[in-house]
């Protein structure tokens, strides 16, 4: 938390070296979301908060992405990472199709 409120620059970073897991990136995301909501000037935090979104785009499923888009969240703020996501599973999964095809007899 105490990097959350005071470096939200190196968040990203600092998350990626300890290894965070589907739970404590929900609390990351939820810290960086209040922030961005009581902050004067929250600007720090909208882009430490759409960093960490796009990373989690590119590597979670979709399933374990939309647990972490809060329910009273905008569509189109969302949308870009949503989109994203989406497009990082359907070439996973037309990459995984093509390999098991060129193994195949």
């Amino acid at each position: 938390d105490l990097i959350i409120k005071n470096s939200p620059k190196v968040l990203l970073s600092y998350c990626l070296f300890i290894r965070l897991d589907k739970d404590q990136w929900q609390h990351v995301l939820g810290n960086l979301l209040r922030l961005c909501q009581e902050e004067k000037e929250p600007r720090d935090f909208v882009f430490s908060y759409k960093s960490c979104l796009e990373y989690l785009a590119g590597c979670l499923h979709v399933r374990d992405f939309l647990t972490l888009v809060p329910a009273s969240g905008n569509l189109k703020f969302f949308f870009p990472f949503l989109k994203r996501n989406c497009m990082v599973a359907i070439a996973s999964s037309l990459k995984a199709s093509l390999i098991r095809k060129a193994g195949a007899p």
